[in-house]
């Protein structure tokens, strides 16, 4: 995993099954790819305004994201990802954003350690 170069927003635009909504270990796919600076290993947020229930919470408080990606594959304008972490399903649609210095580490340390 590594922390993005580049500050970045994107959307999921699909989900690899099609599916309506979208949670843990699912492969999903982006708006953005290698000319937009995204990189294999970057880590991205899954924000919260997927939700329109989430537009109560007060915008001047930071508020936590939804969960986690790490991208998979990048291509000119797309890229796939997995789904590290999410606290509930996320619809296609839902914006995301890149992890930039440290919070890379906290994101990655939810895995589980390989037992090899």
């Amino acid at each position: 995993a590594a922390a993005s170069a580049v500050e970045l927003e994107g959307a999921v635009i699909a989900s690899r099954h099609g599916r309506e909504l979208i949670g843990r270990f699912d492969v999903v796919y982006l708006n953005r790819g290698r000319r937009d600076g995204l990189r294999r290993g970057n880590v991205l947020h899954i924000q919260r305004n997927a939700f329109k229930d989430d537009s109560r919470v007060d915008s001047q408080l930071p508020v936590p994201p939804l969960g986690s990606l790490i991208v998979l594959a990048v291509k000119a304008d797309s890229a796939s990802a997995l789904v590290l972490d999410a606290e509930r399903e996320v619809p296609p649609g839902a914006a995301v954003s890149t992890v930039r210095g440290g919070d890379v580490e906290a994101v990655v340390s939810i895995l589980p350690a390989c037992g090899r």
